[in-house]
């Protein structure tokens, strides 16, 4: 086994334990964990758009759009962190923002099929 595939280990079972976490209420913790799966990998799409969910719930909107926004950059055809920006819009009352982003999620929906 390499150092990368070591490392790569580690960033997937410290994600589950942060998703563990989210998921029991324990947000400081989960995104402690999540910001260091980030610090390791900064381009982790998908511990990018999980603290971007966190983010929302606490009520921290400049960092849930700063997160699903790169969270959408380095996973450009992934369609959840689309439907997860349109949620933090919703969060605004950004409607037309949000029905953007929900549109641009569908699009890839349907070209991914």
């Amino acid at each position: 086994m390499s150092p990368t595939d070591t490392n790569t280990d580690s960033i997937a079972e410290r994600l589950q334990q942060a998703m563990r976490m989210h998921q029991s209420g324990r947000l400081e913790d989960a995104d402690r964990l999540y910001g260091d799966v980030l610090n390791d990998d900064p381009a982790h799409a998908k511990a990018l758009r999980l603290r971007g969910i966190l983010a929302r719930e606490r009520g921290d909107l400049t960092l849930s759009f700063d997160c699903l926004n790169q969270a959408v950059e380095h996973a450009p055809d992934d369609a959840e962190p689309l439907c997860e920006m349109a949620l933090s819009h919703m969060a605004i009352g950004d409607l037309n923002m949000a029905e953007g982003a929900l549109r641009a999620a569908l699009e890839l929906n349907d070209t991914s099929t």
